[in-house]
């Protein structure tokens, strides 16, 4: 038969340095939530960029659901982040900010949410309105531009219908009746080319500038995610 074994000893150790582990135990928990309570919280805050159903000119026709996810996929790119840093300011850089701003896509209402993060109510709130509004600025550069380069494309047609139907008229007064119809043809072409400008130019009044509408975002009034 084996011998019991004598933890006589062993258990004296343990009772000698018990207060040692407890204690050891009770600081690493004191620790823990010490830093829980000390991390500060971290605020959300969101503003929303309406999209309108008008296409933009010089944009290859695409159904409204697809646009909201492409132009959703444009808030975060540089150009538009590059407009955003210079308003956010306190050297912040556009990839610092990208990793605090959450782009989601709503295309059933056509709309953009633009979420931004930061350890208080009123940054966050800064932050999410400055990239809609870079948004904004951005996409009214491209419009501006693409618009300006079709209206040169068609003041340009406009001129040489003009010409043409001052030949034609030039003609047609010396008698040649064959002049009629080529004359009513270069007219009919001369007031589409006149319609297309007005069509550009109202679209450019209402949506072509880029202005498309955004709700501002008010100050959250608490922590989304304490901690975070």
């Amino acid at each position: 038969m084996d011998p019991v074994p004598n933890r006589g000893p062993r258990r004296r150790s343990l009772r000698r340095y018990w207060p040692l582990i407890a204690g050891a135990t009770l600081s690493a928990a004191a620790l823990g939530y010490a830093a829980t309570v000390m991390v500060a919280p971290t605020y959300q805050a969101t503003a929303s960029i309406l999209l309108s159903d008008a296409e933009v000119v010089g944009e290859s026709l695409v159904g409204p659901e697809r646009r909201v996810v492409q132009e959703a996929g444009r808030v975060t790119s540089r150009e538009v982040l590059s407009r955003a840093v210079d308003v956010v300011g306190g050297g912040t850089t556009v990839d610092q900010l990208r990793r605090t701003v959450a782009v989601r896509a709503d295309p059933s209402a056509g709309e953009i949410v633009v979420t931004a993060d930061a350890g208080d109510p009123g940054s966050a709130a800064d932050v999410a309105n400055s990239v809609a509004a870079a948004y904004r600025e951005a996409t009214a550069a491209v419009a501006a531009d693409r618009i300006a380069a079709a209206t040169k494309v068609l003041d340009a047609e406009i001129v040489e219908a003009r010409q043409e139907i001052d030949v034609l008229e030039a003609v047609s007064a010396d008698g040649d009746p064959a002049t009629g119809p080529l004359l009513d043809a270069a007219l009919t072409r001369l007031a589409s080319l006149e319609m297309r400008v007005t069509d550009i130019e109202v679209d450019a009044a209402l949506f072509g500038d880029g202005d498309p509408a955004r709700r501002r975002c008010r100050d959250p009034t608490g922590a989304a995610a304490p901690g975070a």
